[in-house]
Order: C-alpha cells, then sequence, then structure tokens
C-alpha cells in the first residue's frame, strides 16, 4: 500500500481492485515465459482462453489473427520447450493479447527477434494501438 499520494492504472487502484486490473493489462516479460513449458504452444492458448473466460468467437478471431501476424501457424502443435527464444517471444505476446487488454506491459519484446521481425512486431503493435486502443508500455 503507498505511504501517500495515489496510483490508477487503466483508472483502478492497484492494490484496491487486482483481479478487475488483471483483467485489462497484458504482459510480456522478455526471457520469462509465461507459457506452459511442456504443452504445444496451442494448449497454452486454450488454457489462456478459460482462465481469462474469453468468448469463443472472440478467442478464435483473435488467435487467428495473432498466428498469422506474428506467423505461428506452424509452431501451434510444437511444446513451448522446443520453440527457439524468438518463436517463444511471439508465443508470449499472442498470449498476452489474447484477452483483449486495454494496457500492454512490455519487457524486452524484441529479443531474440531477428530485424525483420522486430519491425513486423513494432507495427503489428501500432495497428493494435490504432485499431483497439490497446496500449503498449516498454
Amino acid at each position: 500500500m503507498p505511504t501517500r499520494g495515489e496510483l490508477r492504472v487503466a483508472g483502478l487502484e492497484p492494490q484496491r481492485n487486482r483481479v478487475e486490473l488483471a483483467k485489462r493489462i497484458g504482459v510480456v516479460f522478455g526471457q520469462r515465459t509465461t507459457l506452459w513449458w511442456d504443452l504445444p504452444l496451442r494448449d497454452s492458448f486454450e488454457l489462456l482462453q478459460k482462465i481469462y473466460r474469453i468468448p469463443t468467437l472472440r478467442y478464435a478471431e483473435n488467435l487467428d489473427r495473432f498466428v498469422e501476424l506474428l506467423d505461428l501457424g506452424d509452431q501451434l502443435d510444437t511444446p513451448v520447450r522446443q520453440l527457439s527464444l524468438g518463436q517463444r517471444m511471439r508465443g508470449d505476446i499472442t498470449a498476452a493479447l489474447l484477452h483483449d487488454p486495454e494496457i500492454l506491459y512490455l519487457d524486452e519484446p524484441t529479443i531474440g527477434l531477428d530485424v525483420i521481425s522486430k519491425g513486423r512486431l513494432r507495427e503489428f503493435l501500432r495497428a493494435l494501438n490504432a485499431e483497439r486502443g490497446t496500449t503498449p508500455r516498454c
């Protein structure tokens, strides 16, 4: 708890509205994955659908879009432990966005990505911000 002052994230006080705030943010931790290490990428995404209670149609739309834009189609059935760092980072970005967060916190989101992939990721984040108002915070 703060000793003085006030802090709000997405209009909420984090210390009082932790659960509600968690539903409204996405996080990418760089070299620390939020995916399940021994499961195929697809299974991690499906677990997140259940955790965040993402409606089936919205989940399918988001997953299809992110898989295409982040070029993950060939990795969906690969266990996370077998993915390269760049592939895992793209998987983590997808995982962080599946539930349509208002704010996306990014810690080294381009680690392990080649120059072309870094550029595509930046374009993707700009488009996401323009289209949905998702605010990336680095």
